[in-house]
């Protein structure tokens, strides 16, 4: 895959993040700057569009409202990061998909102020802005047990955070009751993990919310529990006591990195409820820190459309066990931090940068957990990063010289598609980088020799040659992720020894994109699609839903207009596309029930239930149109005339004029403006939003109809599996 050359330099640890959607985001300085697989089809006539969409969102500007003016603070709240800072990104991760509107992720930035903000696109392809303040939330949250606003503004401010995995319920309905489940089930209860400026981490769920006007905020955040360290003497035991310089750097301790592990769920879901465990590691000054969560998520009754939703409840536990380990107090933690583990978690490790090496802290699925275990559970181990033996010495001959001090700066885990073992790689900032198996309790993960890293010697290469450097020349690795099997990396390639001059027009930072499968070579925009998938697999995709919308019965859906509308679609569809035998048998019972709601004469389509082939079903005459249970009909909307079902993908009227149909309700879509796409397949698909009761809000919220029931089932491409974007 060929490299992206930015002209950027990265301004953070961690500078890179992928979505599970596929697309990247990098923190460079002020900027943004994200990265889309270009899906799209050059109708330009230009000729092949490139393989990436580029887009750039400024970070550090802030509205008033958004960043509130604040005067200097006093000594003991005083912060230079919020307070002097120009506000550079600090931090970016993308949450997991659900989120946003049309299934996808949200962006949350977190900026040298100590801010952290969350953009999304708002169904739009390429158009990115800020919509939510997380700090705002917290000072909302905290003023409500609390009056000293100095104290307020202390822990509103964030220094780290991490996205934990979704929380859902482990059983899923099979067959088409798998569509009746609601939204947060499918896509899960989103978490977020932070630590604030007096060392407090917070747990907290993100919500996307139902705006009433315009200028609500689309998004919610509930805090769920808020825990501490406690003992600040532990951060720096490497300063001796009693000492000003101890009392001062101890009062100065911050928890500089958040990482949240996998949820181990309880095999009964009893009364509704669901518990699910997990882990929160930190670095807390130097030393690494970890705490166990108890999740428990109870099924509510939600109020928009009878959907089930979840009542949250965390609660924090300290591990004492791994943080008795004696082994961790001799290492200086410095991050990045990685949760990996094995299949079925009967070993799970916490990855964490130390000075001149990485430590690794691997423990049973109990220890994990919190539960009881035994401390023989608990192994840590240390790979150290030794460079290459200077000339003239043996490897016997290795000292403290010849390591790596260099601190990690990118992380990822991978996953070979074909074994489904994950791998660990490793980069830090001073030409060092590393790739290892999971560990195990028994065996320490051993080396490997990955595809990217050859790469990257090969650019470091070519760089020294170009200049001349005689071989002196250090590659400095910013980020990294992972997806689908790739894995991206982000770095810099800097002379080695000599003071280095560049201007901001000669910045240039390189993302390279390797598969761990070396031979093979794919495009990031053909990966979107579901493996398996092809164009002729559209005409089954079209009878599941189908299947759907004829064999599962919804309340009022006989009574709804709009839901009437929508299964006389579907038996039209079935009687003129599709011609499978038990399709057919729905739709003749769907139809005699119509008829019996509405009053419309159906005995035409009812009679061709029976043909084997396929037919059209010629337009409806005007006094069709006008009479008894006329609803039903289309008609167009230039010349009010009748439509002919001929196909599941078009309509046209008596008099010619032609109209795409929704690839969902396949319905015909009568003006511009009021569908949505598939990002990935672009079939065109009605905007639940912007047609039918979509238009009144009053109406969409007293309503349960199949309408609605069939785009809360099919919130993702019922072809695909894509993504949808609204119309620009």
């Amino acid at each position: 895959m060929e490299p992206i050359e930015l002209q950027l330099f990265p301004s953070c640890h961690e500078c890179l993040s992928w979505s599970q959607d596929g697309e990247l985001a990098v923190a460079a300085g002020e900027y943004v700057h994200i990265l889309l697989p270009n899906t799209q089809r050059d109708r330009s006539g230009a000729g092949i569009t490139g393989p990436w969409e580029f887009t750039r969102l400024r970070a550090n500007v802030f509205t008033n409202t958004e960043w509130p003016t604040t005067h200097p603070a006093d000594r003991d709240s005083f912060s230079i990061g919020a307070e002097q800072s120009i506000s550079t990104v600090a931090g970016i991760k993308w949450s997991h998909p659900g989120l946003e509107k049309h299934r996808r992720s949200i962006l949350a930035v977190l900026t040298a102020n100590l801010l952290l903000s969350f953009y999304d696109s708002g169904g739009v392809r390429n158009k990115w802005s800020r919509v939510f303040i997380v700090n705002n939330a917290l000072k909302t949250h905290f003023s409500l047990t609390i009056s000293d606003k100095r104290l307020i503004v202390r822990k509103s401010k964030i220094r780290s955070f991490a996205w934990c995995p979704p929380l859902k319920p482990q059983k899923q309905q099979q067959g088409l009751s798998a569509f009746l489940e609601p939204p947060a089930s499918r896509w899960g209860v989103q978490i977020l993990a932070m630590a604030n400026d007096v060392n407090e981490l917070i747990i907290a769920r993100v919500s996307r919310t139902t705006r009433s006007s315009t200028g609500e905020s689309p998004y919610s955040l509930e805090v769920l529990s808020v825990t501490s360290p406690q003992n600040p003497t532990e951060a720096f035991p490497m300063i001796h006591n009693p000492s000003i310089f101890a009392l001062s750097a101890r009062s100065k301790a911050r928890i500089s990195h958040v990482a949240c592990g996998p949820w181990i769920y309880e095999t009964s879901e009893e009364d509704g409820k669901i518990s699910a465990r997990a882990a929160v590691a930190v670095v807390y000054g130097t030393k690494l820190r970890m705490f166990s969560l108890n999740a428990t998520l109870t099924a509510v009754e939600g109020q928009r459309l009878s959907e089930p939703a979840f009542d949250v409840n965390i609660t924090w536990a300290k591990n004492e066990l791994v943080e008795s380990v004696e082994a961790l107090d001799s290492y200086e933690f410095t991050g990045e931090l990685q949760w990996i583990s094995e299949k079925g978690f009967d070993s799970i490790s916490i990855c964490a940068g130390a000075f001149s090496g990485l430590v690794t802290v691997t423990m049973s699925k109990g220890i994990y957990e919190g539960r009881d275990g035994k401390l023989d559970n608990v192994v840590v181990r240390e790979n150290a990063f030794i460079q290459e033996p200077l000339p003239g010495y043996s490897t016997a001959e290795v000292s403290e010289k010849t390591k790596h001090w260099e601190p990690v700066s990118a992380t990822a885990v991978a996953r070979n598609e074909q074994t489904e073992n994950d791998t660990l790689h490793v980069g830090t900032l001073g030409a060092y980088a590393q790739s290892y198996t999971c560990p195990t309790i028994d065996e320490e993960g051993q080396v490997f020799q990955a595809p990217w890293k050859k790469q990257l010697e090969d650019f470091r290469e070519r760089f020294d040659i170009d200049r001349d450097l005689g071989g002196l020349t250090a590659a400095r690795i910013w980020g990294m992720d992972s997806w689908k099997g790739l894995i991206a990396v982000a770095f810099t390639l800097h002379p080695g020894d000599m003071v280095e001059y560049t201007t901001t027009a000669e910045e240039r930072t390189t993302l390279m994109i390797s598969h761990l499968d070396p031979p093979k070579a794919v495009s990031v925009a053909s990966m979107l699609y579901p493996s398996g998938w092809t164009p002729e697999s559209i005409p089954e995709k079209r009878k599941l839903i189908l299947g759907f919308t004829l064999g599962l019965e919804t309340e009022n859906q006989y009574s709804d207009p709009w839901s009437q509308r929508l299964l006389y679609a579907a038996c039209a569809c079935a009687i003129t596309s599709c011609r499978d035998e038990h399709l057919l048998s729905l739709a003749h019972s769907v139809l005699e029930k119509l008829g019996t709601a509405t009053g419309a004469d159906l005995a035409d389509e009812k009679s061709r239930c029976s043909t084997a082939d396929s037919i059209v079903l010629n337009p409806k005459s005007d006094e069709q149109l006008s009479g008894a249970g006329g609803a039903l009909f289309e008609k167009c909307s230039i010349c009010d005339t009748g439509m002919e079902w001929y196909s599941a993908e078009e309509a046209q009227c008596t008099e010619g004029h032609i109209f795409m149909r929704c690839g969902l309700t396949f319905l015909c879509i009568p003006e511009p403006g009021i569908s949505k796409y598939c990002s990935v397949c672009e079939t065109e698909y009605l905007n639940e939003e912007t047609f039918g009761p979509g238009r009144d809000p009053e109406l969409v919220e007293s309503m349960s109809s199949k309408y609605y029931s069939v785009f809360a089932a099919f919130d993702t491409c019922a072809y695909c599996g894509g993504k949808f974007q609204d119309a620009h």
